[in-house]
């Protein structure tokens, strides 16, 4: 591991999540882009360009009200709608209330693909982000799809900041994660890797379609003793899994 203060860095890669943060993400980004496709052109420039559209915009992404319970509060949006924006102050609650805090989310986008139901992300970099403890959503129906019905392209993500709070696992936890994901036609392509300051760390890719009930995962876990993973589990020895199939 390297200093106290040194991140792990995590290096490139072609991820999974649960639905509701897929499905959400999604269709806050697709409220972006629909909002701005449909406008004539003056209004297209007021949403997409002027502080006074994005807001409006934001406006509309924090009164979103999914089944799930997840809600997401946007502060201010920076910079173009049609090519690179930034979030501000985002909150991501559940049913109990704030869930995690999200200083600062960098997306680079071609919105012009939503014609296509497609949500292309070029880069995702969201530079902290505090996980504040364990979600409470409401129950899903099993008879609902696992991910969503619009196709999500993200061809890079980075988080550098992952940062547990100590309700989470007891103690307070660093992470880092990068990679690329690709949902298509209820089709996930997942290709990440993960480091915790404690020296955890994570290779994996995954092709899953999850309503058809296939999954195919290559994975490498290192946790050493006093990791993450270790002290999560309550285990005294070093672990090392490798999964392939």
């Amino acid at each position: 591991m390297a200093e106290t203060d040194a991140m792990p860095e995590a290096e490139d890669l072609p991820l999974p999540t649960g639905r509701s943060w897929w499905a959400w993400l999604a269709g806050a980004l697709l409220l972006l882009g629909l909002a701005a496709a449909a406008a004539v052109p003056v209004g297209l420039w007021w949403l997409a360009e002027t502080p006074g559209g994005r807001a409006f915009v934001a406006a509309r992404v924090s009164g979103l009200e999914p089944e799930s319970g997840i809600r997401y509060e946007v502060g201010r949006i920076d910079g173009s709608l049609l090519s690179q924006f930034e979030l501000v102050d985002v909150v991501v609650a559940d049913l109990d209330g704030p869930l995690a805090l999200i200083p600062l989310a960098k997306v680079d986008w071609e919105p012009i693909t939503l014609l296509r139901r497609v949500v292309s992300v070029n880069r995702l970099e969201v530079p902290e982000v505090r996980l504040l403890r364990m979600w409470k959503l409401n129950p899903r129906d099993p008879e609902d799809p696992l991910l969503p019905d619009i196709d999500i392209r993200v061809g890079r993500f980075e988080f550098p900041r992952v940062v547990l709070e100590k309700p989470l696992l007891g103690r307070e936890e660093l992470l880092a994660a990068t990679g690329r994901a690709d949902i298509r036609s209820g089709r996930l392509l997942l290709d990440m890797q993960a480091n915790s300051k404690a020296g955890d760390r994570l290779l994996l890719l995954l092709d899953a379609e999850p309503d058809k009930d296939r999954f195919d995962l290559d994975a490498d876990l290192s946790a050493p003793v006093g990791g993450m993973v270790a002290t999560a589990a309550g285990l005294k020895a070093p672990l090392r899994v490798q999964a392939d199939g």
